[in-house]
């Protein structure tokens, strides 16, 4: 009996704790303000640099020239004119007691409203409950939301963008390695090795990959082996995954080590039938020669896949999207995970502020929870981990029916002769936009995952060298 009373107890805490920080949020103000001023804490040095070079960084920036710029502001209803964004960074050093610490120092001065999420999966997780204690809307941007998205409800401002391994990338990847299965005529199955990050993200992928490839007798983990953080030491790991006849190599890590993985494979012409990489297939510079500072891997990378997914040819929304990126940043910067995802989030953000009858952060939250709004992906809106909609007190992860794809693979597109003079390829579709100069051939990162395809998956991949898999 004293059991059940404690427990009630707890839930009564628990729903009172969540209406205060729905409630006890910065009040209404008596005048327009000069900015919508919203706080990015990211990592502008250190090992998680890569992030704010390539994933979410680019895309913040190319919606704060869009809304600036192009827009002249956010309408705010309240004061019945534009405001300007003025988003502010704050350096953590790439070190998640650093980020805590700016995180609730700055939003506690009462300055901010909204906030632009960290730069990986344990330092999102950790952002989330900060910014539900200070009633500030976080923008959430990379990293997943395995750990916390069954508990989101105690996180009313927390909103997560990015497509993670439970929501619902690994899911559709055991989808195609099962319907890989049919090219092993040996035995039927596909034998993957696993490397895993050392880490949060790691874990998650390792521990929702093993859980669901045992739904399916087609998938053997043959071997699961820890990778330190940035290691690119995986000379040891190829050559075992040689060893012990892997089909497939997936590597949840993060860059560098997956280009490592990929580089010493190539070097030493070790050949698998099929390459999945957590962040870094995903990016254009992992394709491009010409990327700066790293070049990518040109034609060595047909046929690798990752997580993702979308491109140009997804939705027209995100093939005006795609050309608008290319104008501003350039096409190597695109990231084909992340990139429309972080937009559409932002794009979310920017559209209940306009939406919202006042200028606070509870009324925003409220619009986010509340409304399907049009963004670059669709009509877009967030769910709760069980998918439902709205989501009340909760906080939310963008909804599952508005993922472009989840898993990409770089497949080779027609010669720079078959295009039509107006950019069309022949009988087909449009150029891809923005290659340089008069490029006689490009691949394109195609959705190969078997909920939104914007082409047919290739397995075996063919060898390093460009030859038939044999």
């Amino acid at each position: 009996m004293k059991s059940k009373i404690l427990f009630i107890s707890l839930a009564v805490v628990l729903a009172l704790s969540v209406s205060v920080g729905l409630i006890g949020c910065t009040p209404t103000p008596t005048g327009a303000p000069d900015y919508i001023e919203i706080l990015a804490v990211r990592s502008l040095d250190g090992p998680l640099l890569v992030f704010e070079q390539t994933a979410m960084g680019p895309i913040y920036k190319l919606w704060n020239h869009v809304v600036n710029n192009v827009s002249g502001g956010i309408y705010v209803p309240e004061f019945a004119k534009k405001i300007p964004v003025r988003i502010t960074v704050k350096n953590d050093n790439s070190d998640l007691a650093t980020m805590k610490s700016l995180l609730q120092t700055n939003l506690a001065t009462g300055k901010y409203k909204f906030a632009i999420g960290p730069d990986c999966t344990p330092f999102l997780e950790a952002a989330g409950p900060i910014c539900s204690q200070y009633g500030v809307v976080l923008v959430g941007a990379e990293g997943g939301a395995t750990a916390v998205a069954q508990e989101m409800d105690k996180y009313p401002y927390m909103f997560s963008n990015l497509a993670f391994s439970d929501w619902y990338q690994v899911p559709e990847l055991c989808k195609l390695m099962d319907a890989w299965s049919a090219a092993e005529t040996v035995d039927g199955e596909v034998d993957v090795y696993v490397m895993y990050l050392n880490d949060q993200f790691g874990f998650e992928y390792r521990n929702t990959f093993a859980a669901w490839a045992d739904n399916y007798t087609t998938i053997d983990i043959i071997k699961e082996v820890s990778m330190t953080p940035f290691t690119e030491e995986v000379a040891a790991q190829v050559n075992e995954a040689t060893t012990m006849g892997a089909d497939v190599v997936c590597i949840f890590a993060y860059p560098p080590t997956p280009m490592a993985v990929v580089g010493y494979a190539w070097a030493t012409s070790q050949n698998f039938k099929g390459v999945v990489t957590g962040p870094a297939a995903c990016y254009e510079g992992f394709y491009d020669v010409n990327a700066t500072p790293n070049p990518g891997f040109g034609d060595v990378a047909l046929g690798v896949s990752g997580f993702g997914a979308w491109n140009e040819y997804s939705t027209t929304g995100l093939r005006t999207f795609t050309e608008n990126f290319v104008d501003y940043h350039g096409r190597a910067l695109l990231d084909w995970w992340g990139g429309a995802q972080y937009y559409t989030g932002l794009q979310m953000l920017e559209k209940a502020i306009a939406a919202a009858t006042t200028y606070d952060a509870l009324a925003v939250r409220g619009v986010m929870a509340s409304q399907k709004l049009d963004t670059i992906l669709g009509e877009t809106y967030y769910t709760t981990y069980d998918g439902t909609w709205p989501i009340g007190s909760s906080g939310g992860l963008l909804a599952i029916a508005a993922h472009a794809g989840e898993v990409g693979q770089w497949q080779e597109v027609t010669a720079a002769n078959d295009w039509e003079p107006d950019g069309n390829l022949v009988g087909a579709r449009l150029k891809p936009y923005g290659i340089a100069g008069n490029a006689t051939e490009w691949a394109i990162f195609e959705v190969i995952s078997l909920d939104h395809p914007t082409s047919d998956w290739i397995y075996p991949k063919q060898n390093w060298d460009g030859t038939p898999y044999s």
